[in-house]
C-alpha cells in the first residue's frame, strides 16, 4: 500500500472485509430467514430426527432467534444401540456480532471414541440466573435399606461373569506321566516322544552305571580322561 501511495486504516479495511462476506454468503438477516426451511428440510431427508427452534418474541417488536436444538435420528439410534450409557456435554463461545455457545452432547462408542449424539445453539447459558435456576431443586437423602417398603417384585439375579481379555495363563504343571504337547514354529502340534521323562527336583534319579537312586546321572557314552601328573 506505501507503494502505490494509498493510505488504508485498520477501521476501512474492516469494513471492506465485512462488505466482502455479506456479498459472499449474506448478511446475518438473509442466512436466518432459511432457518425455519432448514429445519424441515433435515425432518423430510432425515425422518425421526428432533428439531426444536425457540424465538424470543418481544411485544409489538420482531421475532429474534434465541436458541435451537437438533439430534439427527440417526445419532440417536445409534447412542441408544450401541453406547456407553454415558453422556458427556461440551461447550465453546461462538465468534461473531451475535455470539452465542454452541453446546454438544457426546457418547462413548464400543471403541472408547467420542459419538455425537446432538447439538444446540444457545444464548443464557453461562449467567448467574441460569446457575441458580439450575440448582434450585436440592436433593433429598434417602434411608436405609432396613427401612425401606418392600414392592413385593421378584428381584433379579446379578448378571453373568465373563471372563474379560487379557494376558493368557501359564501352563499347569503336569504330572510325570501326562504327555505335553509341544508346538513348533510352523503351527503343527505333537506329543512329547517322552512323556516319563522326570523334571528337574522331581522324585530320585539313578545312575545309569551302577543303578543306585540318588545318584547324578551319567550320561552312557561319555568317556573320562584322567591326567595323572
Amino acid at each position: 500500500m506505501v507503494e502505490l501511495g494509498v493510505n488504508v486504516t485498520p477501521h476501512q479495511a474492516y469494513k471492506c472485509k465485512k462488505l466482502a462476506l455479506e456479498d459472499e454468503t449474506g448478511n446475518a438477516d438473509f442466512q436466518y430467514s432459511f432457518l425455519w426451511d432448514y429445519a424441515q428440510e433435515i425432518r423430510r431427508t432425515n425422518p425421526g430426527s428432533t428439531i426444536l427452534i425457540g424465538t424470543d418474541n418481544q411485544h409489538n417488536g420482531p421475532v429474534l432467534f434465541d436458541r435451537m436444538y437438533i439430534c439427527l435420528n440417526a445419532c440417536k439410534v445409534g447412542f441408544c444401540r450401541g453406547c456407553r450409557p454415558l453422556i458427556g456435554v461440551y461447550g465453546t463461545h461462538l465468534k461473531g456480532p451475535h455470539g452465542g455457545i454452541l453446546l454438544t452432547a457426546v457418547g462413548v462408542d464400543p471403541n472408547n471414541n467420542i459419538f455425537p449424539i446432538a447439538y444446540e445453539v444457545v444464548d443464557a447459558w453461562y449467567k448467574v440466573d441460569t446457575y441458580k435456576m439450575v440448582y434450585e431443586n436440592s436433593i433429598l437423602p434417602i434411608n436405609g435399606k432396613d427401612e425401606w417398603e418392600p414392592t413385593g417384585i421378584t428381584p433379579p439375579l446379578p448378571p453373568k461373569i465373563g471372563r474379560q481379555a487379557g494376558r493368557p495363563h501359564i501352563a499347569r504343571r503336569r504330572e510325570s506321566d501326562e504327555p505335553v504337547e509341544k508346538k513348533r514354529k510352523r503351527g503343527k502340534v505333537r506329543l512329547n516322544p517322552n512323556p516319563h521323562k522326570l523334571k528337574r527336583r522331581q522324585g530320585l534319579s539313578k545312575c545309569n552305571k551302577c543303578h543306585k537312586p540318588g545318584q547324578p546321572v551319567r550320561p552312557k557314552n561319555l568317556s573320562i580322561d584322567v591326567l595323572i601328573i
